[in-house]
């Protein structure tokens, strides 16, 4: 075993010279020189009680795990107070995988190594990245979802915004937190309306902020549409808070989500002259929740403002059909007396005519009635004789023929009757040549034998 006296060691020195000798280095080198670099943010931690915030800068390419650079960054209150400008002007929050134009300083510390401190954030930059990204979400919208997200002209058009809102809203599904000053607004505004409106308000609790707001509102939406019950809107609120909180209504699921929605979404989210890409989905925006509640009580009002409307003009037609109905009324008596004094005074008129006719003056009618009974009478005597006397002529006209169509006077006048076998013949096809036939005369009969026959009309005398 060496003894320590034996041991032989190269020329050394102390770490600390060593570190010295590097910070030297680097001072001499950076001497205080500011640096705009183009990073991202990652291990962020803020200690708001110091004002101070502790983070790396790294550089990656593409999707690459490993960084291509990485270097230790803190923040001290000047550029804590960059931050916080840059935050209210861009709606985004200083966080992890966020990327920043920063200015630094080079700084070496014996203890904790190399790192740079930032001094100021380029607020332009980020807007360009937060402008593109929210260019990119809206192309992905529209193409992703045919039918439902659709540009006319320079506006976007959703599905969404075609339903139809109800004329009165009853039903309202609420996502919000109850905690929250935008909610106690909301409630206060839409239940102590001055037209003392009833609603049914079923509280969908989500937060609209932080890291899980983007997964709890999808699954909150999702949550009323499988619930089947029939609200008329769906109401998204926020309270107040910082611009940063609005960026999960920046987001491409919860934008989607909206857009397809089958009822209509009504948003209250944003401040003054901010829309995010939600409100751009929804039904409609307001800019806060109170504007929500006043557009339902508004909506109400209408309808209401309509039906009473409706209810004056039916008073109005109804009081001038009453009236002109009384008119007619007034009339039609007024008509109806007239004729029924002037039809009563006709019929006493007749009456006492037929009185005067039939009480003074009954024997006119008696003498009428016996010389049309004479004249009758003394028509019938004579229409009688005349019948009877053309009947007696008639009769005597028909026994003349009679005696004129005597037998024997038919043969005084040198016609025959000629028989054959005891059978009058009258035409000449009723007996053949040789027969034997029996002529009949006034004077006497003969026979005689049939030698021959002639076709004629008539047979010729000798």
């Amino acid at each position: 075993m060496l003894s320590p006296s034996t041991i032989s060691t190269p020329p050394h020195q102390k770490l600390s010279v060593l570190v010295d000798e590097i910070q030297e280095l680097i001072r001499g080198h950076f001497n205080h020189q500011l640096y705009w670099v183009i990073a991202e943010v990652s291990s962020h931690k803020f200690y708001a009680n110091q004002d101070r915030h502790y983070l790396e800068l790294i550089e990656k390419i593409d999707q690459q795990l490993e960084p291509l650079a990485k270097i230790k960054a803190t923040v001290w209150k000047e550029g804590s107070a960059r931050i916080r400008d840059f935050e209210m002007q861009t709606g985004q929050p200083f966080r992890d995988g966020l990327q920043v134009l920063v200015q630094v300083k080079v700084q070496f510390h014996a203890s904790y190594g190399l790192s740079v401190t930032i001094t100021d954030i380029n607020i332009d930059f980020t807007l360009g990245n937060v402008e593109r990204q929210r260019q990119e979400t809206i192309r992905r919208l529209i193409e992703e979802n045919p039918g439902k997200v659709w540009k006319e002209g320079e506006r976007l058009v959703t599905y969404n915004q075609s339903q139809r809102l109800a004329a009165v809203v009853q039903r309202i599904a609420l996502i919000g937190s109850p905690n929250s000053e935008g909610y106690g607004d909301f409630m206060h505004t839409i239940t102590r309306n001055q037209y003392r409106y009833t609603f049914h308000i079923d509280t969908y609790q989500s937060s609209v902020q932080g890291a899980s707001a983007e997964q709890e509102l999808v699954n909150t939406l999702i949550a009323i549409y499988q619930s089947k019950l029939p609200y008329d809107v769906v109401v998204i609120i926020r309270g107040g808070g910082a611009k940063t909180d609005f960026l999960v209504f920046e987001t491409y699921s919860v934008s989607r989500a909206i857009a397809r929605f089958p009822i209509p979404v009504i948003t209250g989210i944003g401040h003054l002259g901010d829309q995010s890409i939600a409100d751009m989905m929804a039904y409609t925006a307001m800019n806060a929740p109170t504007k929500v509640a006043e557009y339902i009580i508004a909506q109400n009002r209408r309808f209401e403002e309509q039906i009473n409307r409706m209810q004056q003009l039916v008073i109005i037609q109804s009081q001038q059909q009453v009236t002109r109905a009384q008119q007619t009324l007034q009339l039609f008596r007024k008509v109806l007396t007239v004729d029924t004094l002037q039809q009563l005074y006709t019929a006493q008129t007749e009456i006492r005519q037929f009185q005067h006719i039939w009480i003074a003056k009954p024997h006119l009618w008696a003498q009428q009635r016996r010389q049309q009974l004479a004249f009758l009478s003394t028509q019938l005597k004579s229409y009688t004789q005349k019948l009877i006397k053309q009947k007696q002529t008639s009769l005597q006209h028909y026994q003349t023929l009679t005696q004129m169509m005597d037998v024997d006077r038919v043969l005084q006048r040198g016609f025959a009757i000629v028989y054959k076998r005891d059978q009058v013949i009258h035409r000449a096809d009723q007996v053949e040549t040789g027969d034997s036939i029996q002529i009949v005369l006034h004077e006497g009969n003969m026979e005689a034998r049939v030698a021959q026959i002639n076709q004629t009309n008539y047979v010729k005398g000798n």
